[in-house]
């Protein structure tokens, strides 16, 4: 049932981004790749509800794989926006942090969503973001 929700999620993903005109620039483009990544709507917030509780009870192989190629996916997304946006050198320990950054972002939007709003999330993102270009 885990594996069916993750798929399910992941179809709904793919067509989202499917219906999206993607910017040319390489940092807007990452940036708007993060919104669509992170709890900011209502769809997006069922989305993390799902992965979280994925990620903490799945017990089939076929769950645990679904969920480790959408990980991965976020994985080559902090990646490209280090490889983009920041110093060539903070490759990997740039893009763990990231990752841990947003993973912490859809955290809060589940335990504390009157704290993690989705205009607080943006903001953040935004922060971090630039941040990550003036480093």
């Amino acid at each position: 049932m885990l594996a069916h929700a993750l798929v399910v999620v992941r179809e709904r993903q793919k067509r989202r981004r499917a219906a999206v005109t993607w910017p040319d620039d390489p940092r807007v483009l990452l940036r708007e790749a993060w919104i669509h990544a992170l709890p900011v709507d209502a769809d997006r917030l069922t989305e993390t509800h799902v992965w979280l509780a994925v990620s903490l009870t799945a017990r089939s192989d076929e769950a645990r794989r679904i969920l480790s190629e959408i990980n991965s996916g976020l994985d080559r997304l902090c990646e490209a926006t280090v490889r983009v946006l920041a110093m060539p050198h903070e490759g990997t320990a740039a893009a763990r942090a990231l990752r841990a950054f947003t993973d912490g972002l859809a955290l809060g939007a589940i335990a504390q969503p009157e704290r993690f709003t989705p205009e607080r999330i943006t903001e953040s993102l935004d922060f971090y973001l630039a941040s990550i270009r003036s480093s």
